[in-house]
């Protein structure tokens, strides 16, 4: 079963850009391997976000489709993925533009006419962190009840507090009234986001274990690795290695905040 998995795998990712074959895994349970995504985690050595690429030659049936893809995904993991315009290879010719008017996609021509269509930004640590805290969920769910679920404990959360539809400046602000609450550990404002693009709402959880190791050691940088770690160790059950490189990783940005 195991080799099934791994050709079916291999193939998709020779297939397919990395990122949709990864987000496929959330609906393929034949390509779902928790290893692979670990694994995964082991080569990551920055956080620098990385743009969702777009068909290389214009197809307005492929760019529906993966506009389509898009949305479901941000819907998923909202705290993932952030929209903001990116140039295309398309030259803003006459049938391009009244193709996309068609569509109902909103584009805008640069300077240079080529077209900008709306993307997606994302670090590959938040995408992968958020895809193992979302198996496990499922998993639970499986083994542990009869409800099926629909949507990240993250999805869940933010659409109570915010509704079903929100900006980004909305989800935004809302983070950073949660940073309000744990600010007193003198944890940059930034990092406090990166973190909960990385853990959503398990961010809380985090966050509230640094508050106590705070309180008791008043070192910004090693009460927040601490909750940090141990999260990664005991509840995504995250190898010691693997969650020290990513626990430093992640708080880099914190490094100058002092005690």
């Amino acid at each position: 079963m195991h080799k099934h998995r791994s050709a079916d795998r291999d193939n998709a990712l020779a297939n397919k850009n990395e990122l949709f074959f990864l987000l496929d895994q959330i609906r393929n349970p034949a390509l779902q391997d928790k290893n692979h995504l670990v694994e995964t985690l082991k080569t990551i050595c920055t956080v620098e976000p990385i743009t969702a690429p777009i068909p290389a030659k214009f197809n307005i049936s492929a760019i529906k489709a993966q506009y389509r893809q898009q949305t479901q995904y941000v819907r998923l993991f909202p705290t993932v993925f952030t929209e903001h315009n990116t140039k295309t290879p398309y030259k803003a010719h006459w049938h391009v533009r009244t193709r996309l008017k068609w569509a109902g996609l909103p584009f805008t021509v640069a300077n240079d006419n080529f077209i900008h269509l709306k993307s997606l930004s994302y670090t590959k640590l938040s995408l992968l962190l958020q895809m193992l805290l979302y198996l496990s969920e499922q998993d639970k769910v499986v083994s542990g009840t009869t409800a099926s679920l629909s949507s990240s404990q993250t999805t869940q959360f933010i659409s109570r507090q915010l509704g079903a539809t929100y900006s980004q400046g909305q989800l935004i602000d809302f983070i950073d009234r949660l940073y309000d609450q744990y600010k007193h550990t003198n944890l940059p404002a930034d990092t406090f986001r990166h973190l909960f693009r990385c853990f959503g709402t398990h961010t809380l959880t985090i966050a509230n274990a640094a508050f106590d190791h705070y309180i008791q050691s008043r070192n910004t940088l090693s009460a927040w690795h601490m909750a940090v770690l141990e999260f990664m160790q005991i509840q995504m059950d995250l190898p010691g290695a693997i969650s020290q490189s990513l626990a430093k990783l992640l708080l880099n940005a914190s490094q100058g905040a002092g005690s």
